[in-house]
């Protein structure tokens, strides 16, 4: 009993907040190699060969952070009835869940899909690519899997989700004119005013790939038609520099500004000409 005792009160103190800054701040001076965040041992030593890393923890939630454990050390974890990573609470699914899962995913099987949403809620914000904070929704959304889509955004995906170049859902389904997947995202409280890296919104997306549907619905939503990015640029801009004639015609006919100049002074017309599209300046002439 008293063996137990210590061993409890050992226990509760490594998951005290001092002990686990102290231990997680050791770093392997040689490898420069944070250790395992639950033995705090390093993943290369000599007693440990028989483990391996996992990052389930990044895998399945967009939220988590970059946990990585000997793989055995999770196991026990898990063993004892846990079901979150051992630092940031995160669920943590089971690997052959998240591979069937991805499967169902890449081969649009809906069906397979919201039966595994369904039994695993988590799932709806999990990576398809954690190097690029790409999420599931991100990939759909791009994709224009509407239905899935529809299923992640219903089992609280979150929307607004920002991948490595601060793209939201919605900046995808309008960069690839995916209608549906955006009326959609719209419906469940997308931000259509959500800037990039670039200070791009959806609509300057839209514009530069000549979306007009897409482009129409996210003006009618309320999208800002003469906002500018980084360079200035507004959606009448991109339209312009890619030679998108129908594009500029449709943003014009809902009030788009030909006069504003972007960050070195240029016109959407003077853009047209720079960039050698000829039909699309001969259009914006009219409007000098």
């Amino acid at each position: 009993m008293k063996i137990f005792n210590l061993a409890f009160i050992f226990l509760a103190f490594q998951c005290t907040p001092l002990f686990c800054a102290q231990q997680a701040m050791k770093v392997d001076q040689k490898t420069n190699q944070t250790p395992c965040s639950i033995c705090f041992a390093d993943f290369d030593s000599e007693e440990n060969t028989d483990k391996k890393k996992t990052t389930s923890c990044s895998k399945i939630t967009a939220q988590a952070k970059d946990h990585e454990f000997h793989e055995g050390c999770l196991q026990a974890w898990l063993n004892q009835g846990k079901s979150t990573c051992p630092l940031c609470r995160t669920k943590i699914i089971d690997e052959m869940v998240l591979k069937e899962f991805e499967a169902a995913l890449d081969s649009n099987q809906i069906v397979k899909f919201r039966d595994l949403l369904k039994k695993h809620p988590a799932l709806a914000n999990c990576f398809k690519d954690p190097k690029l904070a790409t999420t599931v929704l991100h990939y759909a959304s791009q994709k224009g899997l509407v239905n899935m889509v529809d299923a992640l955004v219903r089992q609280d995906a979150k929307v607004d989700a920002t991948n490595s170049s601060k793209d939201t859902p919605l900046h995808l389904a309008a960069m690839f004119g995916h209608y549906c997947s955006l009326h959609v995202l719209i419906k469940f409280k997308g931000n259509i005013h959500a800037k990039n890296n670039d200070g791009q919104t959806p609509l300057h997306l839209a514009a530069a790939n000549g979306w007009n549907i897409t482009m129409a619905r996210l003006i009618q939503r309320g999208a800002k038609i003469d906002d500018q990015d980084n360079q200035g640029q507004t959606p009448l801009h991109c339209a312009a520099i890619n030679g998108w004639e129908n594009a500029t015609e449709l943003l014009i006919s809902y009030g788009a500004d030909t006069k504003m100049k972007d960050n070195s002074g240029k016109t959407a017309l003077q853009n047209a000409v720079l960039y050698g599209q000829t039909e699309v300046a001969a259009f914006l002439a009219k409007f000098k």
